[in-house]
């Protein structure tokens, strides 16, 4: 965590925030009445057992899904009260993500999947090429770019995940279960670099995870059980 980090203002805040779901006629309240704080150039883990909601609160942090109560600020922005064209926006300049099923674009090659976010937000042909592959080389792909990503194993496709990730230089990245589909050795791999991306390049990072040893690469552990933060503590 940055040295200032516990002195600025929160970048993610949740507020009373809870996520109820109706299945047939079942009422489900996956998220219940979590207030929480995280700070710029910090590293967070949300961990508990499978079903304690900590997906479904990490959905909520960053705006791909509402809360049925509660407010989420991101950037000191409440995500509420903008319009779904306007959250995007948001996530596209501010947020970036990365998912156990790495979300690649099966039909481009591995350097125009990381150019892909760069894309959409008018980089230059040129100058999203460069980055991309300067991306690549730092997350350790050089002489990958023109694979497609079935030609890479698991590990190298969330490495490309993660160079897509960083190449727009996001104030917040998202990371759900990063390393879950992994060998433990990938899985190393893939935390030490969020890890750098929150002690080299000052992002925060918000990760959800259901394994202890993970969930000790962050700064801050947050315990979720049956929808509600239950512990925190510094990692």
């Amino acid at each position: 965590m940055s040295d200032n980090g516990a002195l600025a203002h929160p970048i993610v805040q949740g507020r009373n925030l809870h996520k109820v779901y109706r299945l047939r006629n079942t009422r489900v309240e996956a998220v219940r009445g979590v207030d929480l704080d995280i700070y710029p150039g910090e590293f967070v883990s949300i961990m508990g057992p499978s079903g304690c909601g900590k997906s479904t609160l990490l959905n909520l942090l960053a705006g791909l899904d509402e809360p049925t109560e509660g407010e989420v600020f991101v950037a000191g922005q409440c995500l509420g009260g903008l319009g779904e064209g306007e959250r995007a926006q948001l996530r596209r300049r501010l947020v970036g993500f990365v998912f156990q099923s790495f979300d690649l674009l099966p039909l481009l090659t591995v350097v125009q999947n990381v150019e892909f976010p760069l894309a959409l937000v008018g980089t230059d042909r040129k100058t999203r090429r460069e980055r991309a592959i300067d991306m690549l080389s730092q997350v350790g792909l050089t002489g990958k770019e023109d694979a497609v990503p079935d030609e890479l194993s698991g590990g190298q496709k969330q490495r490309v995940a993660i160079a897509r990730t960083l190449v727009t230089g996001p104030d917040v990245i998202f990371a759900d279960e990063p390393t879950g589909s992994l060998d433990s050795v990938t899985g190393s791999d893939i935390l030490s670099l969020l890890r750098a991306a929150v002690d080299e390049s000052g992002a925060t990072v918000v990760m959800v995870t259901h394994d202890e040893h993970d969930a000790r690469v962050a700064d801050r552990i947050l315990r979720l059980r049956d929808g509600r933060l239950s512990t925190r503590e510094a990692a």
